[in-house]
């Protein structure tokens, strides 16, 4: 009886997650996670809440002078997200 041809375990944990569906909320936290790391600490507590669905991140701030801050530097945001990602994941930033 022979073996298989041997299957490195980085492929065989991306087929499962792509199978059982679980890729997309990876990605969403991944995605969250470099949001917190670009705005830093200080703009991360202003965000109440964040949704990311077909490359749109969403982020509801809590505050008006923080939201502004952050809408004047949206691009950069965006370019040091991917960055961080690896890819292009984040297509706009859109703040509330």
């Amino acid at each position: 009886m022979r073996r298989e041809k041997s299957v490195p375990v980085g492929e065989l944990f991306s087929q499962l997650l792509k199978n059982s569906g679980l890729e997309e909320g990876v990605k969403r936290v991944d995605v969250f996670n470099a949001y917190n790391q670009v705005v830093g600490t200080r703009y991360a507590e202003y965000t109440s809440s964040k949704y990311f669905k077909d490359g749109r991140l969403t982020c509801v701030i809590s505050s008006s002078v923080a939201r502004n801050s952050l809408i004047m530097h949206r691009m950069t945001i965006i370019e040091r997200m991917n960055g961080l990602l690896g890819n292009n994941l984040v297509k706009e930033l859109i703040l509330k």
